[in-house]
């Protein structure tokens, strides 16, 4: 004679259902720790910024819920007030060192470069060892020599544009006439041909340098002693990338296609009046090209497949995420609240931030294959026979 089974809770998954994450945060609470932490981030003169942090992620993570349960935070801020401290000075030494003598802020942007994989990897592990689910510490098993494989790509990019843009801001502060005879020595077909090398470089090695980056993020991170794997591909990367700059080419194409016969018709005009009727012409089409269609068309877009691509290619042992993003959705998001905080002068500020989590979370699930129960009371003993982190190897978080 065989025993009835107890019924399973009702927050605990029949194998393969899927999960929604709940996301039960507030405006009007989250507008109360909003105003108090900006009101204290000022009078401190950017002191209080810390503090301001880590109670914006406890009420977010509280909020945060899978399963029944809610997510917590533990960092302590004067950790994350000492790596920012040790973050500002870095960036003044290289303001003040890049304005006196361009090899010196050339040489110091280099080392920052350098030295930014490191930063990284000590704030993944800040941040997940500092977060738990069900009594679960995150953990983050990424090395040092992985960060500066994962983030070599993007050094390169980094090093070439903010190295060109500080000789063009170099040029700028000597005035006119030495930035045109410093163009003219190296010819303007050249500068021009370098600027284009840089943007091609770009448009062809983000994709491949997002897919390192992301890789070592979540194929690295940990939850008690089960490790999360990463299996979404580069290719898969490269064509959601060339979907979304083809979308804003044709966001270019279709704000200036109105103005070719525009234009021409006022070819005949006095110079004067075809150069006031040109510039008024373009300055009702520039904001859809540079702002309008970049943030409420673009963005949303690289956003949404972005997150769905990385997310559905992340699993954790037997348990997989889905991520159902929609473009429009968060582009309609995005436009609302930019809406909203003209009209409030940005007061909407604390409500826009819940309304952009509770989208992304309430569109994230976890397809749970087996009980989470039991992961969780395995994860439990096999994290109590290898013993806790210390501590102190997360003292500092340098903060992005």
């Amino acid at each position: 004679m065989t025993m009835p089974q107890a019924p399973l809770a009702a927050t605990e998954p029949q194998p393969g259902r899927a999960l929604r994450l709940t996301f039960t945060g507030r405006g009007g609470e989250y507008f109360r720790i909003w105003i108090v932490n900006l009101a204290l981030t000022i009078l401190t003169l950017g002191i209080y910024s810390a503090w301001a942090k880590v109670r914006r992620l406890q009420y977010f993570y509280r909020h945060t819920s899978l399963a029944g349960s809610s997510f917590e935070y533990h960092a302590n801020p004067i950790a994350i007030l000492k790596g920012r401290l040790i973050a500002v000075a870095l960036l003044v030494g290289y303001n003040f060192t890049g304005y006196l003598e361009l090899p010196l802020g050339l040489a110091l942007l280099g080392v920052l470069l350098l030295v930014l994989p490191w930063m990284i990897q000590r704030s993944l592990a800040f941040q997940l060892h500092n977060s738990s689910w069900r009594g679960l510490r995150f953990r983050f098993a990424g090395t040092l020599r992985g960060a500066y494989l994962a983030w070599m790509p993007a050094l390169v990019i980094g090093m070439a544009f903010a190295g060109t843009g500080l000789v063009f801001a170099w040029l700028g502060r000597q005035g006119p006439d030495v930035a045109m005879d410093t163009i003219d020595n190296f010819g303007p077909r050249t500068v021009g041909a370098t600027i284009l090398l840089l943007i091609a470089l770009l448009v062809l090695a983000l994709p491949f340098a997002h897919r390192q980056i992301k890789n070592y993020q979540h194929a690295s991170s940990r939850l008690g002693a089960a490790a999360f794997r990463f299996r979404a591909g580069v290719r898969s990367f490269y064509w959601v990338y060339a979907k979304g700059f083809g979308l804003l080419f044709w966001i270019v194409v279709l704000a200036i296609a109105p103005l070719i016969i525009p234009i021409q018709e006022v070819d005949s005009l006095d110079p004067e009046i075809r150069r006031a009727a040109i510039e008024q012409m373009l300055s009702l089409v520039m904001p859809i090209v540079f702002y309008a269609g970049p943030v409420f068309i673009v963005l949303p877009y690289f956003a949404a497949r972005l997150r769905n691509l990385v997310w559905n290619g992340t699993s954790i042992e037997d348990h997989t995420f889905v991520s159902s993003l929609r473009a429009f959705g968060l582009g309609w998001l995005y436009l609302t609240n930019f809406v909203l905080m003209l009209l409030t002068v940005g007061l909407f500020k604390p409500f826009a931030d819940i309304r952009l989590a509770r989208y992304r979370l309430t569109h994230t699930e976890l397809l749970a294959r087996g009980s989470l129960d039991d992961f969780v009371a395995i994860q439990e003993r096999e994290v109590g026979a290898a013993g806790t982190e210390v501590a102190g190897a997360f003292d500092f978080d340098i903060s992005f």
